[in-house]
């Protein structure tokens, strides 16, 4: 594969080199869930609006995101507008794929008559059969979010909102342990103001739980904690924000903080994305701006890189942005652009969905505001701006490369047996700045002394005169 370099500067930002961008389908999209299975398969699920009728179309790709084939529908009963909203995915240990969405329900006659409905895959997304509504003729649930854990279960979380005699609101919590067949009682959260929206959940380690939520008045996010698989719930932490209306991702975390959430407006609101993080049960909530935009999805690593995109809309353009934390929150980098084009729609949704599909690769399925909200899939190489590449060679798979140890404190081993052809040693600073060059011509292995590096992550190119490995280690 050739990269080229382009340097692109735009108020103050970069350009990532995008390794491929593909589309996905020629409808009008406005909502979408991707996740990646356990056969490496990615599952993409769109909520797309024809004449009207909103439908869930189920879109598949075996091949890390190069073809996709769109493989079944998913419509209810009234097949109208409102029936196939907010998609979102699960998997289980297993490999079952479930999908919870909103839809009217069949004796109401606005969209403010919601139901959710679960859906189950067992065959890696090909074919798709209704299991329950975990949630029915009950007035409005909004904006599911469900998780599956490692003992089989399945948690959800959703905003209920009653009209009679006035409209208040909760966050209800439900488990399944039974693939979904039935579900417990709701374990519902209140807050002072009775209006939340954007809550979510995920599983952390230990077999605990995390849910996360924002305020649509005030200024405030709120967060609790379960020990035991939704058993019993710690009461709400409540932490200062700089929006409300904020929607608040839990971030499934395999190393650092004790919890951390992403704050964020929905839709093309231009708002303040802050990350927000706890080192302890105990400490305090430390609170990190990342940017002005809309809809943000992140990530953790395997070395505890952070990865966040959001959109943002500009004038009569809108971008898809980019950027990382290497220390766990406290900074993130200067975002980076990943796509961009002029702004021709104007329709709520949730945009994007994050994927890492390997250490080195990372892809963004989402919907193109300039192309009738067409879905498209973009990949891009982490941590990677094009400051780092020099010039046009052929980039090599850099699972081929071993670094030990991993992380390392004094000194790192790479074996270049791999790449026997390589005549140069470089290693960078996630800014792109150049810290160490070495001529490794005719080695089989090298060891590279790192303890003069700060702590963070940090890449490393093996050169050689037509091709390059791009891989990265991490300093403790």
């Amino acid at each position: 594969m050739k990269y080229i370099i382009i340097i692109l500067s735009f108020w103050g930002w970069s350009s990532i080199v995008a390794q491929n961008t593909v589309s996905i389908n020629q409808t009008n999209s406005l909502e979408l869930e991707t996740i990646l299975t356990h056969k490496n398969s990615l599952i993409a699920a769109v909520m797309e609006r024809t004449n009207s009728v909103d439908r869930v179309v189920i879109y598949r790709s075996v091949n890390e995101g190069l073809n996709w084939q769109s493989i079944d529908t998913i419509q209810n009963g009234n097949q109208g507008r409102g029936d196939a909203y907010d998609p979102v995915m699960t998997i289980d240990s297993i490999g079952n794929i479930y999908l919870v969405m909103m839809r009217r329900n069949n004796g109401g006659s606005s969209i403010l008559n919601m139901d959710l409905a679960l859906y189950r895959s067992s065959d890696d997304g090909a074919n798709w059969q209704f299991i329950s509504f975990p949630h029915v003729n009950d007035e409005i649930a909004d904006y599911p979010q469900i998780v599956a854990t490692s003992n089989g279960e399945l948690h959800m979380v959703y905003s209920y909102f009653s009209f009679t005699p006035i409209v208040e609101g909760v966050v209800n919590y439900i488990k399944s342990v039974d693939g979904g067949v039935s579900w417990s009682v709701p374990h519902s959260f209140s807050i002072p103001s009775k209006n939340p929206v954007g809550p979510d959940i995920t599983s952390l380690p230990n077999d605990k739980l995390m849910i996360s939520f924002g305020d649509n008045n005030q200024k405030k996010i709120y967060a609790s904690i379960s020990d035991d698989l939704g058993g019993t719930w710690s009461p709400l932490d409540t932490i200062d924000n700089s929006e409300h209306n904020a929607l608040c991702k839990p971030l499934r975390l395999s190393r650092g903080q004790y919890k951390s959430i992403l704050s964020h407006r929905p839709h093309q609101l231009n708002t303040d994305l802050n990350y927000h993080f706890q080192n302890s049960d105990t400490s305090r909530w430390h609170s990190t701006y990342i940017s002005v935009g809309a809809y943000a999805e992140f990530l953790q690593d395997s070395i505890g890189g952070i990865h966040v995109i959001y959109n943002q809309k500009n004038g009569n353009n809108f971008f898809l942005n980019y950027c990382f934390s290497t220390d766990s929150g406290l900074t993130f980098s200067t975002p980076s652009i990943l796509y961009s084009a002029p702004f021709q729609l104007n329709e709520p949704g949730e945009y994007q969905s994050l994927i890492q599909v390997n250490d080195s690769l990372l892809f963004t399925v989402f919907c193109d505001w300039s192309a009738n909200s067409k879905v498209k899939v973009l990949s891009f190489r982490p941590y990677l701006s094009t400051s780092v590449y020099l010039n046009e060679k052929e980039l090599i798979n850099p699972s081929t490369l071993k670094i030990y140890p991993n992380p390392a404190k004094e000194y790192i081993t790479l074996d270049l047996s791999v790449f026997p052809d390589a005549k140069e040693l470089l290693i960078f600073n996630v800014k792109g700045e150049l810290l160490i060059q070495k001529e490794v011509n005719a080695l089989s292995h090298v060891k590279v002394p790192i303890s003069r590096l700060t702590n963070g992550i940090y890449l490393i190119q093996l050169i050689s005169s037509d091709k390059i490995i791009v891989d990265r280690f991490l300093k403790q």
